[in-house]
């Protein structure tokens, strides 16, 4: 039975000059994704439905999906099979009827600095972050775990001779060597990497020979008698034979896309750290927001929604906002608590479904009337809300009533009458109904949408069979 047709208005009032809901929402919500949308464990991934749940009831529908940006940190440098990806999760949102518009990430700074011409903010990701996703996404269509593990192994390892063979072929490495001068090499390499271009650029990783460099240099060190040589070592790098399949080929072009990415991440790190510190842009969410925010060309009456499960995330925002003085208004909230979800979470920084609904209610109050106005809920979807929000809901409708919005008023007194968790609560929007009916304009006609005109029967079965008082309310409902 829906309870959003109790709450509809008659085609009398619907247009009424008093009626003060907007017909659409003004807002933009930027979500994290680790540990606030999902959360992996054992392999698993498992999404926080309570957040998703309540993103639904009240922002999206079968005509309008809800809209939002994921703002996440993320690199795809160390991407592999077992990665939390986003791609599965954009998909998972889709079929629930959320649009993910863009993602941003910090990194969008960097690439912004290092890019040539006209930055859209969220290219860090479209372009250079979600091929790899992509190439992943390929090889968990493709095998299993155990088969990656048996062909990723040998591919590395020749990627790693291959890298090392190149040093001694440019004579910066010798096969005698014992000990190396890490940070010369790094140099020289850095070097190289400015100077490449191309596809030569593209077949060498750059990125990983300083990791790799580092990593030799310990290995020779620890050797007591120093008879362990570049060259004793990576004839310790023994490569099993491949036979070519579409398994190989697709962790191929996995390595490939990775490669790729890592190359041109490092090239975007070598200009970053070359320019100055005051043109040297914060790799930060709080940085991205800014910048993001004036693509986006907010207005004023506009909200950003910020949720994230880090309150220090929250505390770069809200600064960067303030420092940037932008005047459209920011929300920002924890995810709210989900038992399935967070019990995956070593240190879970969430709030209870209620205190959730009831800041999401306040910040849209209007417009989520509207919504709930619109026959669109059933009572399996109510949400749960705080005692607070419910009486703030009834003394909105008295003062609405008071300034003579009589339409606006009973629109509150049905809301807060839905959302009511208890007795208590529903008698307070049952007592103002009584007060607001008293101050109803005359009509030429019944008035259909005073749906809530059930005080005198409430009142009647209280009186005559307090216990029956409960099970009416539910009948209502």
């Amino acid at each position: 039975m829906f309870f959003a047709s109790k709450l509809s208005r008659s085609d009398d009032n619907h247009n009424n000059n008093n009626e003060v809901l907007p017909n659409e929402f003004k807002y933009r919500f930027l979500i994290d994704v680790d540990d606030t949308l999902l959360t992996t464990a054992d392999g698993n991934t498992f999404y926080n439905e309570t957040l998703i749940r309540n993103l639904q009831l009240f922002f999206s529908s079968k005509d309008t999906p809800l809209s939002i940006t994921l703002l996440t940190k993320m690199d795809a440098s160390k991407l592999s099979y077992t990665s939390p990806l986003r791609i599965p999760l954009i998909k998972y949102l889709e079929s629930k009827g959320i649009k993910v518009d863009a993602v941003l990430t910090p990194l969008d700074a960097l690439f912004a600095q290092y890019s040539q011409g006209d930055y859209i903010y969220g290219d860090a990701y479209a372009k250079h972050m979600k091929p790899v996703q992509e190439a992943v996404v390929d090889m968990r269509k493709t095998m299993n775990f155990e088969k990656y593990k048996d062909l990723i192994e040998p591919l590395e390892i020749q990627a790693k001779k291959d890298r090392f063979q190149y040093l001694l072929d440019q004579n910066i490495i010798d096969k005698s060597d014992t000990c190396i001068d890490v940070k010369k090499i790094q140099e020289i390499i850095d070097d190289l990497a400015k100077k490449a271009s191309g596809s030569d650029y593209l077949e060498i990783d750059y990125s990983l020979y300083y990791r790799d460099i580092r990593l030799l240099n310990t290995l020779l060190e620890i050797s007591v008698t120093k008879e362990c040589t570049v060259e004793t070592y990576l004839e310790s790098l023994d490569v099993d034979e491949l036979i070519t399949s579409a398994e190989l080929e697709c962790v191929q072009a996995y390595l490939q896309a990775r490669n790729q990415y890592r190359n041109t991440k490092y090239l975007a790190d070598l200009h970053y750290y070359s320019l100055e510190k005051e043109q040297q842009l914060p790799l930060t969410k709080g940085e991205v927001y800014v910048k993001s925010s004036a693509q986006s060309k907010l207005t004023t009456d506009r909200i950003d929604v910020f949720i994230d499960d880090r309150p220090h995330e929250h505390e770069w925002l809200q600064t960067a906002h303030q420092e940037n003085k932008l005047s459209h208004k920011l929300v920002c909230l924890l995810p709210p608590n989900d038992a399935s979800f967070f019990k995956y979470h070593l240190s879970p920084s969430c709030i209870d479904e209620a205190t959730f609904v009831s800041v999401l209610i306040e910040s849209f109050e209007a417009p989520i009337l509207n919504r709930l106005c619109s026959e669109q809920y059933s009572v399996e979807a109510k949400p749960i809300v705080s005692e607070k929000l419910c009486q703030h809901l009834v003394q909105k409708a008295l003062c609405l009533n008071t300034q003579g919005n009589y339409v606006g008023a009973k629109s509150y007194v049905n809301l807060a009458f839905y959302l009511a968790s208890s007795e208590n609560g529903q008698q307070q929007a049952v007592d103002a109904n009584c007060q607001i009916q008293k101050s109803k304009p005359a009509s030429g006609k019944e008035q259909s949408f005073d749906n809530l005109a059930i005080e005198s029967q409430l009142q009647n079965i209280k009186h005559k069979d307090p216990g029956a008082y409960k099970h009416a309310i539910l009948d209502f409902e």
